[in-house]
């Protein structure tokens, strides 16, 4: 009998450039002696039934919620702990009865039916929230990316499980030394001098990024020594809001990278573009890409500073109304000692054994 299954797609080559799956890829290291089936439940898609068995250990199943709705129900049925790995992944599983003896886990990554309303899709919203309610009331356990997060679910459902977990978004394999050879032939290839200040953009371009307003404060830098890279899977997209701010002249460097190459990136720069509005999304948000700048002492340019959990922990950052034509070379420490601070408390086999030890398997 299987004794866990996630709620999630499995993460590969091709999404792990998503800040969600090195979410996914990291809780799955943890559990790699558990016998596990991923289930990826779909309304639309999934028309045809997919299992495929990766080892005695994992198997892999994308199934569609009408189509095979008997075979989804007896997944369900065989296994003793359901792993939620963020609510979407949740929709349709929830349409499913489920016995009451089964253990939930609830990882939370963000505030789902906050992030649906501000996109403008209330009818979602509303079916986030049902669910929500009813994963309040049902989670044996609460993993948290935040406190923050934790903080503000526990506001809203009182009956909210006191077993809360905070194990934060790392990816071990990604939080590397880089050798310095590797770190001079990118610097020669891009073109970077030693009294170069280098700014960075990590991410996509999707509205809530504001990578429009991120072209809107290079657009009036000038100093001849700022270097601009900027890292993105849509990148005909991003050069051609280059062109349409007329910012050709700014020595920016526009490219996509496979995650093991960022750290080379990132060992390059000074200054990480992170622009938040003033929302409940952001404040109990942990961005995967916060993380990753404050790990390699990057300072983070930010015009809302109260992300997450990262302001109460004294992060160093910088207003993007700040940012002028003075601005100099600088690296944080105190950025890279907040994020070794989190190893502690990320460390694989001891999550393990607290989320075995609270649902007592």
């Amino acid at each position: 009998m299987a004794k866990l299954i996630f709620f999630s797609p499995y993460p590969n080559e091709t999404n792990m450039q998503d800040g969600f799956f090195v979410r996914v890829k990291n809780i799955d290291n943890v559990f790699l002696q558990e016998q596990r089936i991923y289930l990826y439940v779909s309304l639309r898609r999934n028309l045809r039934f997919k299992k495929t068995e990766e080892n005695n250990k994992l198997t892999i199943v994308e199934a569609n919620a009408f189509f095979h709705y008997f075979k989804i129900l007896s997944i369900l049925n065989c296994a003793n702990i359901y792993y939620v790995q963020s609510l979407y992944n949740y929709f349709w599983t929830f349409l499913f009865p489920m016995k009451k003896n089964k253990k939930i886990v609830w990882d939370v990554h963000g505030a789902v039916s906050e992030e649906l309303a501000f996109d403008g899709r209330k009818t979602f919203a509303c079916w986030a929230d049902k669910i929500e309610s009813s994963l309040a009331n049902r989670a044996t356990v609460i993993v948290s990316v935040t406190n923050a997060i934790y903080n503000h679910l526990s506001k809203k459902y009182p009956k909210l499980s006191k077993n809360n977990i905070i194990y934060p978004i790392i990816n071990n394999s990604f939080f590397i030394a880089v050798p310095k050879a590797r770190i001079n032939a990118l610097r020669t290839e891009l073109g970077i001098m030693p009294d170069n200040v280098v700014f960075i953009y990590s991410g996509s371009l999707i509205k809530w990024q504001r990578f429009d307003d991120i072209l809107n404060i290079i657009k009036y830098l000038n100093n001849p020594v700022y270097r601009f890279i900027i890292l993105t899977g849509q990148v005909e997209d991003a050069l051609q809001k280059i062109k349409d701010n007329h910012l050709e002249n700014k020595n920016i460097v526009v490219k996509t990278v496979k995650p093991d190459e960022l750290a080379v990136y990132y060992s390059l720069a000074h200054y990480g573009f992170i622009l938040r509005d003033n929302h409940i999304l952001n404040q109990v948000a942990a961005p995967t890409k916060l993380l990753e700048y404050l790990y390699y002492g990057i300072i983070p340019i930010v015009d809302y500073e109260k992300i997450g959990d990262f302001y109460d922990l004294g992060y160093q950052y910088i207003d993007s109304d700040a940012i002028s034509d003075n601005i100099p070379i600088c690296r944080s420490e105190k950025n890279a000692n907040i994020i070794k601070s989190f190893f502690l408390i990320s460390r694989e086999e001891d999550f393990r054994k607290m989320v075995l030890n609270e649902i007592k398997i």
